[in-house]
């Protein structure tokens, strides 16, 4: 039986295995645009601002990283990487860091699914990972592949993460302080027990409290041996570089090793250390506190870079520059000479090591577990797991784990498996929401997209045409005309004629005079984007004075399209009555409209209301496909089966949630803004949408729900100043009667081609 296993094993995480992980890896690092090494920096200013969490979910970001880690950061971090060295010489650790550069992208990829696609249980814990995001995002079609994880994962942590950790953990004490493994199972279990059978929560704390602790220690410790050799380093970074691509000759104890060694055993040892493309990482993503799928992305792939590029670093160093690698020695035991060689007593740093990493590695493993059961059996099976999961503590302490240990270790290879399908799969998903976020489409929580201008870091910015902003058909009649230079004459002639207001003047006055209610003077900024050139929009800018609008930023951009200073002003809203741009804007992920309306806002006070349609607007047209394809009971079916996952957004969320930010800043005893949902959603698939606004944790103030009735009547009560929608039949409607803006986003305004 063990010879069958072990050719099974071998198979399992043979040659193809680590080709398919380091390939996806590659293959996801590249299609996200090396994201998630240009954005390192700011994934730590997310993980430091994180220790709340906004939004739905059971921890904050920085526990579920920490829960994370608690399970990753193990005795592969010590005797891992001596073992891949020893097999596969100094460039080992090479293809170790190499592997773990482009493992960040597959651990992003799955927290940003396990988020998008994650559930809540019939207990209100939040459950994700592999088997939600097969499920949720590829269909019944690969049920059998979601299933397939959760069992391979609920049977896997059993080995590797519970009896092979108190195995070493007994092992280790024993050689050193000769407690007995008896003892040291039954401590384990009481420890470890008073952790799990409390939940996430406690999970969590405990994770948060502990890893930070043990994984800074270690890490200075080995600083301390680094630091009293370091004119070695150079040498020995260059000997690891080296090797990697020129093989290691033997020395000593030392067999020396092959490039095929060194890469062989470094991308194996660099998969084991930090579970990238695994899919065990992202079931503690799932639980975390946020609306947003590429925050908590970015954080995740955090845990790679720790694990992998900071603490295996320190063991890998360690070895190198004591000289131990040609002891003969292997594993921990070769960690430890490294240490002891250099610091009096420093073989307990390897002690401590073991014992804290392994015991951390049962708690974090039990959670992963316990939602692979939740999945399979529901929450009636959490409890039975949890107490199978301490009972098999004291086991593993005692036993020869040599079967268990190879089982368990070819049903993590299986986990891997439909995992890595999935996010090849659902690549598309996770490039689509990355674009989506770093556009300003689906900004931070508390802010707009790290990438938007300044000028839109502090404040509301909205950008609109001269032609959305005055009336000047006339002039541009001329212009169709009589040509250019016609149309620059006569708006030289007439520049101190103050222009006629436009559709989007009623909207934009009520808009500035908010400012003199905030406390900051410029909370809300108007910027006009001109096709004219300086000359001819001088008109522009004198109705604006005349009109005392508290405009004064502008481009001219002399018959170019404006909307490429979108971005640079730091907008969030684009309002033109050029088609095109506003396309090209959407395209770009900024909020836009083509104002097809010759209606001005009919509304007596200075209350300003917007109001918007859901699918394809607020929310993406995901839905909507749905119901274009396959038709009303489809739909209708649809949402009824997903009515507590929230919907992804749309291209005007970012500006309803900036909308929301100002409305907290403003009188609430009669609100000088008002938003309002007009949809022809009806009962039962409301409920998504109401589940959805609350995990993005904004707040609509009227929501109407039609049921197909026309809108226009409705917009006239409401007494909108602007209206948004993506259907063209929508807006020629209400066109009439408000100012309407079409929204060309989403399966309504694609070619049937396309469809």
């Amino acid at each position: 039986m063990e010879a069958i296993i072990t050719e099974i094993n071998a198979w399992a995480w043979g040659v193809p295995m680590q080709v398919l992980l380091l390939g996806t890896g590659v293959f996801l690092t590249v299609g996200l645009g090396f994201l998630t090494w240009k954005r390192l920096a700011f994934a730590f200013r997310l993980l430091l601002g994180g220790f709340r969490g906004q939004g739905e979910g059971d921890i904050p970001p920085f526990r579920a990283l920490m829960t994370s880690l608690s399970a990753t950061i193990g005795t592969g971090n010590i005797a891992g990487v001596a073992t891949a060295m020893t097999l596969g010489g100094p460039g080992a650790l090479f293809w170790m860091w190499l592997t773990a550069l482009f493992g960040m992208a597959m651990k992003y990829a799955e927290a940003v699914l396990a988020v998008r696609y994650r559930e809540q249980d019939d207990q209100g814990g939040f459950s994700g990972g592999p088997m939600y995001y097969i499920r949720n995002g590829l269909g019944p079609r690969y049920a059998i592949l979601g299933a397939a994880f959760a069992l391979f994962g609920s049977m896997a942590g059993f080995g590797l993460a519970n009896t092979v950790q108190s195995n070493s953990v007994a092992q280790v004490l024993g050689d050193q302080f000769h407690v007995p493994w008896a003892i040291t199972g039954v401590v384990l279990m009481i420890v470890v027990g008073a952790v799990i059978l409390g939940g996430i929560q406690r999970i969590a704390a405990t994770a948060s409290a502990v890893v930070p602790a043990m994984a800074i220690a270690y890490v200075l410790m080995s600083l301390v041996v680094i630091g009293l050799h370091v004119d070695q380093v150079p040498a020995a970074i260059a000997t690891i570089v080296d090797n990697a691509f020129n093989g290691a000759a033997a020395t000593g104890g030392f067999a020396g090793a092959t490039v095929w060694a060194a890469i062989r055993f470094g991308v194996a040892r660099g998969i084991f250390s930090n579970e990238a493309g695994l899919g065990s990482a992202p079931i503690a993503h799932a639980a975390a506190k946020t609306n947003q799928p590429v925050e908590q992305g970015l954080v995740a792939m955090l845990g790679t870079f720790i694990d992998t590029l900071v603490v295996c670093t320190m063991t890998g160093l360690v070895i190198m520059l004591t000289g131990v690698l040609d002891s003969g020695i292997s594993g921990a035991s070769l960690t430890a000479s490294a240490f002891g060689s250099s610091i009096p007593g420093g073989e307990l740093v390897v002690t401590i090591g073991v014992v804290l990493f392994a015991t951390t590695t049962m708690i974090g493993w039990s959670f992963y577990g316990e939602r692979c059961v939740v999945y399979l059996f529901g929450t009636r099976g959490i409890l039975p797991f949890r107490i199978l999961w301490v009972a098999a503590i004291p086991v593993g302490a005692g036993t020869d784990l040599g079967l268990i240990w190879l089982v368990a270790d070819t049903l993590n290879a299986f986990m891997a498996i439909p995992n890595l399908i999935a996010l090849l799969l659902l690549s598309p998903v996770v490039f689509q929401l990355s674009k989506a976020y770093f556009s300003g489409q689906d900004a931070p929580q508390g802010g707009v997209s790290p990438v938007m201008g300044e000028l839109g870091s502090q404040k509301l910015v909205i950008a609109i045409s001269s032609r959305a902003l005055f009336n000047l058909d006339e002039a541009h009649r001329i212009f169709e005309q009589e040509g250019l230079e016609a149309y620059s004459a006569y708006q030289i002639e007439k520049e101190d004629e103050a222009l006629q207001p436009g559709q989007a003047f009623p909207m934009v006055k009520k808009m500035l005079a908010l400012n003199a209610q905030l406390e900051d003077p410029l909370g809300i900024e108007v910027i006009l984007l001109s096709r004219n050139s300086a000359d001819t929009g001088l008109r522009v800018f004198n109705s604006i004075e005349h009109y005392g609008l508290g405009i004064t930023r502008a481009a001219f951009c002399g018959g170019e399209p404006p909307w490429r200073y979108i971005e640079a002003f730091g907008c969030q809203l684009f309002l033109s009555t050029e088609g095109e741009d506003v396309r090209v804007a959407l395209d770009n992920g900024v909020a836009a409209a083509t104002l097809v309306s010759n209606a001005t806002a009919e509304g007596e006070d200075d209350q300003l209301r917007f109001a918007f349609d859901g699918d394809a607007v607020l929310f993406s047209d995901e839905a909507e496909q749905i119901y274009k394809r396959d038709g009303l009971v489809a739909f209708a079916a649809n949402e009824d089966a997903e009515r507590k996952r929230p919907l992804m957004g749309g291209p005007f969320k970012n500006f309803l949630a900036a909308l929301q930010r100002l409305q907290r800043a403003l009188p609430t005893q009669h609100p000088p803004i008002r938003t309002a949902l007009v949809t022809a959603r009806s009962a039962p698939a409301h409920e998504r949408v109401i589940r959805t606004l609350r995990a993005w944790d904004v707040r609509i103030d009227e929501s109407i729900f039609l049921g197909g009735l026309t809108k226009t009547e409705f917009l006239k009560a409401y007494r909108a100043d602007v209206f948004f929608d993506d259907q063209q039949a929508h807006c020629e409607d209400a066109a009439g009667h408000v100012p309407t803006g079409h929204v060309p986003h989403g399966v309504a305004n694609r070619n049937a081609g396309d469809l």
